[in-house]
C-alpha cells in the first residue's frame, strides 16, 4: 500500500488461462484510493479496457481515487480505436 493507497502494475499482457490479476487486486482495493502502473502496457485487449472502464466508473461514484499512470501513446491509441473517451479515466501523469 502507498501514501495514496493500494497500487497495482499491469503486465503487458494478461494471463491466458484463470482470472486475471486486475480483477483481483481492483477488487481488493475497492473503496479506497488506488493507482494502477500501466508503463508496461500497449495496447490493452478489450477485457482490461472493460475491467478498467467498469472500475473507474464504480470508483467515481463512490468517490474515491483510481488513477492511471505511465499510460504510453499505444495505449492511448487504443483506447481511441475502441472509441472510449479517455476523460473515463484519472490519468495521473497526462
Amino acid at each position: 500500500m502507498t501514501e495514496t493507497g493500494q497500487s497495482y502494475r499491469m503486465e503487458a499482457q494478461r494471463a491466458q488461462s484463470g482470472a486475471d490479476p486486475l480483477y483481483a487486486f481492483l477488487k481488493g482495493a475497492a473503496g479506497g484510493p488506488a493507482v494502477i502502473d500501466l508503463s508496461e502496457v500497449g495496447l490493452c485487449d478489450a477485457q482490461r479496457l472493460q475491467i478498467l472502464v467498469s472500475a473507474s466508473r464504480h470508483w467515481r461514484a463512490a468517490g474515491a481515487s483510481l488513477r492511471l499512470t505511465g499510460a504510453g501513446e499505444a495505449f492511448m491509441e487504443g483506447l481511441e480505436l475502441s472509441g472510449l473517451d479517455p476523460a473515463e479515466f484519472d490519468f495521473e501523469d497526462k
